[in-house]
């Protein structure tokens, strides 16, 4: 740590410390960088934030954009820009002027790792295998990591199995290290080992972890061989169940998991599963990553997944007789809607509810035509683990939806598994936490059951993801997921899933600047409804194709789009969709000097959303309204309608829309101390929503005449 202190200390200008910790795995770079920031917390008053950048996995290391969407919501973005350079971009307005400390951890690339630089004070930590020499030209100093020394090796087994254990077999403690090759990861699964088999001689473990006759080889393969060796022999001591778990954890694509997600991957009660993950914590093969959320280090992850496909072999688990459950169930031991008016329902009109029943008390058998008991299979193999978790996530995302947006109906839910845990939330707030601390799982896994066939389920986890995206507005994840999802629709066979990806996702696109493209989805899917007759459908598209032709500053063309939606929705019976055209409607007659014509659409849209009840759309429209009678001359009502719009936004924390309601009133007082005092109020809010908003209103605000 002195050494790093020293090479932070190094830069006569002041500027940005570089630092670049380097080493094999296993060598303990992670802790290094965390124990160094964490001792100098005080001197970055503006938080710290961390990043695995998943550079040991060669085929999936982490975009540079993923990351900046990351730290851009830890920063208080409520919105984060769809591509790259916009993201870089924002990411450099956001820290300019905050003393940060930025931990990226597991570095593939020099250039994986300049995008994230802040422009502030600060410092960054890179740690990474590989020597990133190309961060010398961005002011980098290195410092690469030896292996621990023979003394300091078994003074760190000693707090594992204890000084007198040591003590009584101090010649093999010292072997026992220098077959660890000095890797602290390597040192402290070998003490784990020894401390779950208190009988065992320490010279016993070190013969099963002595280099081959070829020599060892550990410094050459990064710290890898002699790590496995000791996780080999970590994963022999587990019990049965212990080592169940650890090859199912090792199958899944998700970077953390919890005891839930365990025991439905695991087709077990919750406190088998967390009694099991225990065990691993122990066992140092795994580490908690927060609160009640477990990882494994890389490459404990990369041994765990390879007993799991099968292409490794550790000897048997639970060889010490142990089945460590202690009993089955045993107790542990130690809205804001942007508008869009997404309608998707069933080709029916059904509902189906969150658990995927269909009314009939069923679940509801997989497109492969199999049953939900279906075939025994072994209760860890892979392809199952991963179906099984994909559906737990599939049924809470559901669950949340069901939740979160109730007034819209869902497309019908498909299980194989089925699956009675409780759904970890009972409020919209953790509803919305689950689904977005959990946001790149749900990316994950989509591909996952896209890339194993289950095209069902796939596009079924992106359609989950509603809610969350519609109310956090990660746009780059909104339209990744619905790539994933229209694929996954189309290879499915299934029409209306498809067009519901394609409208879903259109809005994502227009939401992202991204209008041209979003007006393509929503052709493409108004040409299928047309062609499938499903007129729910065909107003989706129509009014999608209206907003984005209102959005791009063309009120004249969007209307004859809208108009189209109001009939066809009409026509089928669906007055929330007409209504939600009428309110965009009425947006064009505002843009177009008619704001006569305006109160006629709002004030119908408003009492049609009231009538479903839709109370949200109903305030976009009264507000709407308000606006418009003040520009027919009635400044008095339409402040009452604005105000009282203002306050569901407020009730209903509906951010976005406090804001557009804030600078609406400011448009509308004669008051010219009043109106900067709501623009001022306004700016706040649009800081949490819309960036590029906050920016035109600090405009406002600076010009005299504004």
């Amino acid at each position: 740590m002195a050494a790093l202190g020293r090479l932070a200390a190094e830069d006569p200008a002041g500027g940005l410390p570089l630092l670049v910790v380097t080493g094999p795995a296993g060598i303990g770079k992670t802790a290094l960088a965390a124990r160094w920031l964490g001792g100098r917390a005080a001197d970055f008053p503006d938080g710290q934030l961390y990043a695995d950048l998943r550079g040991a996995t060669p085929d999936d290391p982490a975009p540079p954009g993923e990351v900046l969407a990351a730290f851009l919501r830890a920063l208080g973005a409520a919105t984060v820009p769809a591509d790259l350079p916009e993201q870089a971009a924002a990411w450099r307005s956001f820290s300019a002027g905050l003393r940060l400390a930025v931990l990226l951890d597991n570095a593939a690339s020099a250039a994986q790792v300049r995008p994230l630089l802040p422009a502030g004070p600060g410092v960054v930590v890179v740690t990474s295998r590989r020597r990133l020499t190309a961060l010398v030209l961005d002011g980098a100093r290195h410092h690469r990591l030896a292996g621990l020394g023979t003394a300091d090796g078994v003074a760190l087994l000693a707090r594992g199995i204890g000084e007198d254990r040591v003590a009584a077999e101090l010649p093999a403690a010292r072997r026992l290290v220098r077959a660890c090759a000095g890797l602290p990861l390597a040192v402290c699964l070998a003490a784990a080992r020894l401390a779950l088999r208190p009988g065992q001689p320490v010279a016993a473990l070190a013969d099963a972890l002595a280099p081959e006759a070829q020599g060892l080889a550990a410094l050459d393969l990064e710290g890898e061989t002699t790590v496995a060796k000791a996780l080999d022999a970590s994963y022999q001591a587990l019990t049965a169940p212990a080592a169940q778990v650890y090859r199912a954890l090792g199958a899944l694509p998700v970077p953390w998991f919890d005891a839930a997600a365990t025991a439905a991957a695991c087709a077990r009660p919750r406190t088998w599963a967390e009694d099991r993950l225990d065990e691993l914590v122990e066992a140092h093969l795994l580490e908690p990553a927060g609160p009640g959320t477990y990882r494994f280090h890389d490459l404990v992850r990369t041994h765990a997944r390879a007993l799991a496909d099968g292409s490794a072999s550790a000897g048997t688990a639970g060889g010490s007789g142990r089945d460590g459950s202690g009993g089955e169930g045993s107790g542990r031991h130690g809205s804001d809607s942007d508008g869009s008016g997404r309608d998707s329902s069933g080709g029916d009109g059904s509902r189906r509810d969150a658990s995927g029943r269909d009314g009939s008390g069923r679940d509801r058998p997989g497109r492969d035509g199999s049953s939900a008991t279906g075939p025994a299979v072994p209760p860890d193999d892979p392809a199952t683990v991963l179906r099984r978790l994909c559906e737990w996530y599939l049924r809470v995302a559901s669950a949340a939806q069901q939740r979160l947006t109730p007034a819209q109906f869902v497309l019908p839910r498909t299980y194989l598994h089925p699956c009675d845990l409780p759904v970890p939330f009972d409020d919209d707030p953790g509803a919305v936490h689950w689904l977005d601390e959990r946001r790149l799982h749900l990316k994950a896994l989509a591909e996952a059951a896209a890339a194993r066939g289950w095209y069902d389920t796939a596009w079924q986890l992106v359609d989950a993801s509603w809610p969350m995206l519609l109310r956090v507005r990660h746009y780059d994840l909104w339209i990744d997921l619905h790539r994933t999802g229209v694929a996954a629709a189309r290879q499915d066979g299934d029409a209306r899933a498809e067009r519901q990806m394609l409208n879903s996702g259109a809005i994502g696109l227009n939401a992202a600047g991204r209008g041209e493209e979003a007006a393509a989805w929503y052709e493409e899917s108004l040409a299928a409804a047309r062609a499938a007759g499903d007129a729910r459908d065909e107003g989706q598209a129509l009014l999608g194709l209206g907003a984005y032709h209102q959005d791009a500053g063309h009120p004249a063309q969007a209307a004859p789009y809208l108009e189209q939606a109001v009939a066809v929705w009409t026509g089928c019976g669906y007055p929330r969709g007409a209504a939600l055209a009428r309110t965009v409607l009425g947006e064009t007659a505002l843009a177009t000097g008619r704001p006569d014509a305006a109160v006629c659409h709002f004030d119908r849209a408003r009492r049609e959303l009231l009538a479903v009840p839709d109370a949200h759309d109903a305030a976009r429209a009264q507000a709407f309204l308000g606006r418009a009678l003040v520009l027919t001359g009635e400044p008095a009502a339409g402040t009452a309608e604005l105000e009282q719009a203002l306050a569901v936004f407020t009730a209903t924390g509906a951010v976005h829309w406090q804001a557009r309601a804030l600078e609406m009133l400011a448009d509308s007082t004669p008051d010219p101390a009043r109106a900067r005092a709501l623009l001022e109020r306004a700016r706040t809010r649009y800081e949490e929503t819309s960036p590029a908003d906050a920016a035109r209103i600090s405009e406002r605000l600076a010009d005299p005449a504004g």
